[in-house]
């Protein structure tokens, strides 16, 4: 083996996380972002799974988050869903300033920006942080954008592009599991 591919092995290896590798498969890669990454975002990775067949993560712009928004996953992210402003604001002025550099494609390393990085991937959304996990409403709000987080609308989309006749209908139901005295129940 010529020392040009050890060096090549080598550095592959170096990588913290291998995003954009064969076993990550083709499936569009969403990163759900809200503040502490417990309610909102894992709802709409669940959500992206299940009703999407996207490859999906969630995490949260604030520091105290469950798993907080790191370069890694701004990298692995082809779109990042910011559920409100303030969070993709949060996360904005945490990557101000801030440089990554990765080896691409064999040919070298590149360095990016990761605050002009997450402009570039994100779609923000106008949902409250007023929802439990698996909320039923929640999944028709994200129903109403998935077209513009394939198409990867920057900015914010509005709160009246989601469905204002399911608000009431859906309070406090859950798409998921329900939970009662420590049992799933069916």
């Amino acid at each position: 083996m010529n020392n040009d591919a050890i060096t090549k092995t080598e550095k592959i290896f170096d990588l913290k996380c291998p995003w954009d590798n064969e076993y990550q498969g083709r499936a569009l890669r969403v990163l759900f972002v809200c503040s502490a990454g417990l309610l909102r975002s894992p709802t709409g990775a669940a959500w992206g799974i299940k009703t999407q067949g996207w490859n999906t993560r969630s995490c949260g712009s604030e520091e105290y988050a469950l798993i907080p928004l790191s370069p890694e996953l701004i990298m692995w992210a082809k779109r990042i869903v910011f559920v409100n402003p303030a969070n993709f604001d949060s996360a904005i002025a945490r990557f101000k300033g801030t440089f990554v550099e990765v080896y691409v494609d064999w040919q070298g390393y590149k360095t990016f920006d990761l605050s002009e990085l997450i402009k570039s991937k994100a779609v923000v959304l106008d949902i409250p942080d007023n929802y439990d996990y698996g909320d039923a409403y929640l999944y028709k709000c994200y129903d109403a954008v998935a077209d513009k987080i394939v198409e990867g609308v920057h900015g914010l989309i509005p709160a009246d592009a989601f469905p204002d006749d399911y608000r009431e209908e859906y309070t406090d139901q859950w798409i998921g599991a329900e939970v009662g005295h420590g049992v799933a129940k069916k």
